[in-house]
């Protein structure tokens, strides 16, 4: 298993790091972009070493391992950064925010002795290592990633929580997608468990110390891909035109994307009435109308400031009203109208129809009695 685990972290970290390379020096990259590329190359580099040392160990790999640890270092500040800036939309750099690579840098300067001891012994086979040094540097390393990994995310998440708490209260277009950085941050908090978890079983031998790291690594492979796959189909801003004139193209080009995929999807909503399908989901949609889920998601937030359940609602009330006018309707059961305009039930028809209108839906027909 543990071998397994280490293969795919192999694959997942190679992909993940020549993704990265690539869009950094083919790529104009925005400041979130820089921050996103970032985190996922030195990540990858650190993954693609260690499943290369659990595959084929080397006897001596204090090289890879020092590099490694303090590489890891770097990763919690532009993690943080990233989810920061993606979250504010700010493009330019804060000069306060470069106090957060100190502690990074002092660890890859305090590693550079290991790597040249190491770098030495391999070409003159003559050993000069310090190990108690080597031994106290990384293990200072792991410890100052286990508290840096809690305070950097757990800081986000203070100080963003509460305003995007209050930001939920009014319509702004983007209040979805800023809720999606909340999520990266709880997910990398149970990830980065794996791997507090891994270093202290090392030392104190608990149970299932062997696959603690494995588990980290190929979790936090998964959790980039997540994030990076999030930034291409909601075409997340990472790339910047080489022009004003391009940045114009670029936004139109968007823009026109967006209102054909939302038109796609509201002739299929409108022709087919799937609306009136009481399981009808947001999966299915995607399948119909051939997008990804969270493109169809995506489009539906950013076209008509709804989500999915309120874009299907707003149509099942409409059937309803409809229904609600007919002759026929005056003498139909609420369960039955419930169901014939897609609500799993009566409870959810009265509520969502109260939301929308006012009215419960026996009011809204007692009025249109009165009124004819």
């Amino acid at each position: 298993m543990k071998q397994i685990l280490s293969i795919l972290t192999l694959i997942g970290s190679a992909n993940g790091l020549f993704l990265s390379t690539y869009l950094r020096f083919h790529r104009k990259l925005s400041l979130q972009g820089k921050l996103l590329v970032y985190s996922t190359m030195i990540w990858s580099y650190v993954a693609l070493m260690y499943s290369l040392m659990q595959i084929n160990p080397f006897a001596n790999y204090m090289i890879l391992r020092s590099i490694g640890s303090s590489a890891t270092t770097l990763l919690y500040p532009l993690l943080y950064l990233y989810l920061k800036y993606a979250y504010t939309g700010k493009d330019t750099f804060d000069k306060v925010d470069r106090i957060h690579f100190v502690i990074p840098f002092s660890f890859l300067i305090l590693s550079v002795p290991i790597v040249y001891w190491d770098a030495y012994y391999r070409v003159t086979s003559i050993f000069i290592e310090n190990e108690m040094y080597a031994d106290f540097i990384n293990r200072a390393q792991d410890i100052s990633n286990i508290v840096m990994g809690y305070m950097y995310l757990g800081a986000f998440l203070y100080q963003y929580k509460n305003a995007h708490s209050r930001n939920m209260l009014s319509d702004d277009d983007d209040k979805s997608t800023k809720g999606l950085f909340f999520i990266l941050a709880y997910l990398y908090l149970g990830v980065h468990t794996f791997g507090v978890y891994g270093v202290i079983s090392n030392v104190y031998g608990l149970p299932l110390s062997d696959m603690a790291f494995p588990i980290y690594y190929i979790t936090f492979v998964i959790f980039l891909y997540v994030i990076f796959h999030w930034v291409i189909s909601q075409k997340v801003y990472v790339l910047l035109p080489t022009t004003k004139k391009d940045a114009v193209e670029k936004k139109r080009e968007v823009e026109l994307q967006l209102n054909n995929d939302l038109e796609i999807i509201i002739d299929y909503i409108e022709d087919e009435k799937a609306y009136l399908k009481n399981d009808f989901s947001l999966i299915t949609l995607a399948k119909e109308v051939k997008m990804h889920r969270s493109r169809v998601s995506f489009v539906i937030n950013e076209g008509l400031n709804m989500n999915f359940n309120e874009f299907i609602s707003h149509y099942r009330i409409k059937e309803a009203k409809k229904l609600l006018r007919s002759d026929e309707g005056t003498n139909l059961k609420l369960e039955f109208l419930a169901k014939e305009s897609g609500f799993n039930s009566k409870s959810t028809f009265n509520r969502a129809f109260k939301e929308k209108t006012g009215l419960t839906p026996s009011q809204y027909r007692e009025s249109n009695k009165k009124a004819l």
